[in-house]
């Protein structure tokens, strides 16, 4: 006599035993973070307030990596364009911001 099924795995040569796998809808609260737009954010603001350039490309490139790793249709778009904005604006402001110039010596 065959074993039973208790809802474990199911045989696939059996067509009517199938089940069709279905996604689970998720809540705006329940979508994962993006890490990659969070550290974006953080690298573009202390590049900055810092004045590096480097920390500003950092962001940059960490903003296009999590463009290019979005995997849900409902991801979360204002954290994803807020730190495209401050990339983008630690790029502009510290190659065409205001510089800090030494001190000139008075004679």
């Amino acid at each position: 006599m065959p074993p039973k099924n208790t809802g474990g795995p199911v045989d696939p040569r059996k067509p009517s035993a199938e089940k069709r796998f279905v996604r689970k809808r998720l809540t705006d609260e329940e979508l994962p973070l993006e890490w990659f737009a969070m550290l974006s954010i953080l690298c573009s603001m202390a590049g900055i307030w810092s004045k590096q350039r480097i920390l500003s490309w950092a962001g940059a490139f960490l903003v296009a990596s999590s463009l290019a790793n979005i995997r849900y249709t409902g991801y979360d778009s204002k954290q994803i364009m807020s730190a495209t904005l401050f990339a983008s604006l630690g790029l502009l402001l510290n190659y065409f911001g205001p510089q800090i110039l030494p001190p000139v010596p008075s004679s």
